[in-house]
């Protein structure tokens, strides 16, 4: 992992990941895991402990399916509020969530539920 940030560049070339799920279901703990990394703050707990979506920028090896090989490629890992959050209601996060990943990425490669 290389830095935090709350904006990005849509414009920029990078492999975009989006994490969603339920509070509690490990989202950023996976982040940490991805990164082999204690980056994110991460508990079992009903209530989320991610209050904010942010973007975790790092560099790795990603497949190209179009030329069927291994490159080194920037990531960025979206980290989202929890669904079923005890404080905050389903429709209101995720409207958070289109609004924040819209703006900030061209596009999504891949979600992880």
């Amino acid at each position: 992992p290389q830095r935090f940030d709350y904006y990005l560049d849509s414009n920029e070339n990078t492999f975009n990941i989006l994490m969603i799920g339920p509070t509690g279901s490990g989202k950023s703990h996976l982040i940490n895991v991805l990164f082999n990394s204690e980056i994110c703050e991460s508990d079992v707990s009903h209530k989320s402990v991610t209050r904010e979506i942010y973007f975790i920028r790092g560099r790795g090896r990603v497949f190209d399916f179009e030329e069927n090989v291994f490159k080194y490629k920037d990531i960025v890992v979206a980290d989202t509020i929890g669904l079923c959050d005890t404080e905050w209601k389903d429709e209101e996060i995720i409207d958070l969530i289109k609004s924040r990943v819209s703006s900030n990425f061209k596009f999504i490669d891949a979600v992880y539920i």
